[in-house]
């Protein structure tokens, strides 16, 4: 039988004094700043606080901070502590920003004489915020107290490993089902972009094209060429040598403005995927360099700026 969540305790104040028992759990995620040492340091006080292991992961501009542990007594979790977890974790909301958004699912469980009190922590415009609830006890919290010594027949214990094993495959071939269906395994599996060819046949030099890996997409930076036609003198000049239908459109496209297409190429130069970017900053100069992001493919060949949405040589 599935028990139940337990239901809420409406109109009661949070209770008074220390907890019998609690433990703390979830992860911070978010994007590193230029300084690594506030997120260490903020690790390092919860980790010496004894109420969870705190794990630090640094993953190149992201970093997780995961915090585990055993249920442990209520007079661990005492005023000081919570204090200087809450301090920690102030640290870590500086470290990102206001404009850097922090995804929490940290929280703490405190289990009372008669009722038990849980508070999620969260991050909002680089602040700590502490949102809690009171409801009743359920046999879950019952089982994690750490003064009662639970015995487990040896029989019993074979079923459960067994049931857990089971359970584990499941949910192993359900991920990876997920996965493939939302296309991460393919992304996962992507080739490196450094080793592969970028080709810009209408656009020639007059725009440059750069592709970076990133979390299994490959991130398209489209930029100004030493050839961008940057007046109409050299508009004028390229606009009396061109041949071809694409070749117009790309003229253009650099003279007023608008999207380019960058093809994301397979086996045979076939299409895989397309990314449209709109160049009009590059025309107006108002920026440098815009940016756009495809999916990434293990199938993947090359890429190739064109004028068209269509490929086709």
């Amino acid at each position: 039988m599935v028990e139940r969540p337990p239901p809420p305790l409406p109109d009661l104040e949070p209770p008074v004094g220390e907890p019998a028992y609690a433990w703390f759990e979830g992860v911070l995620e978010g994007t590193r700043g230029n300084d690594d040492h506030p997120l260490q340091s903020a690790a390092g006080t919860i980790d010496g606080l004894r109420i969870g292991r705190a794990d630090l992961e640094l993953d190149g501009p992201r970093f997780s901070l995961l915090l585990t542990g055993a249920t442990v007594l209520g007079r661990q979790v005492d005023d000081s502590a919570k204090k200087q977890f809450l301090g920690a974790l102030e640290i870590v909301a500086a470290c990102a920003g206001r404009e850097r958004p922090i995804e929490s699912t940290l929280r703490c469980t405190e289990v009372y004489q008669d009722r038990t009190v849980e508070t999620l922590f969260g991050v909002e415009g680089g602040a700590v915020r502490a949102v809690g609830r009171v409801r009743a006890i359920s046999t879950e919290d019952r089982r994690r107290d750490p003064r009662a010594e639970v015995v487990i027949p040896p029989a019993q214990l074979r079923d459960h490993r067994r049931r857990a094993l089971i359970v584990g495959f499941l949910v192993l071939a359900i991920g990876v089902l997920v996965l493939w269906q939302q296309g991460w395994v393919d992304r996962l599996r992507s080739v490196d972009p450094a080793e592969l060819p970028i080709s810009a046949p209408e656009f020639g030099t007059r725009l440059t094209v750069s592709v970076e890996r990133s979390f299994g997409n490959y991130v398209v930076t489209v930029g100004r060429g030493p050839d961008f036609p940057d007046s109409d003198e050299k508009l004028n000049l390229w606009r009396d040598r061109l041949s071809g239908a694409r070749e117009r459109m790309a003229h253009q496209t650099l003279a007023a403005g608008g999207d380019v297409y960058v093809h994301l190429l397979g086996r045979d130069s076939n299409r895989l995927r397309t990314v449209k970017i709109d160049i009009s900053p590059l025309v107006l100069d108002v920026d440098d360099a815009v940016t756009g992001m495809l999916p990434g493919h293990p199938d993947t060949t090359g890429f190739a700026l064109s004028s068209t949405e269509v490929w086709g040589r």
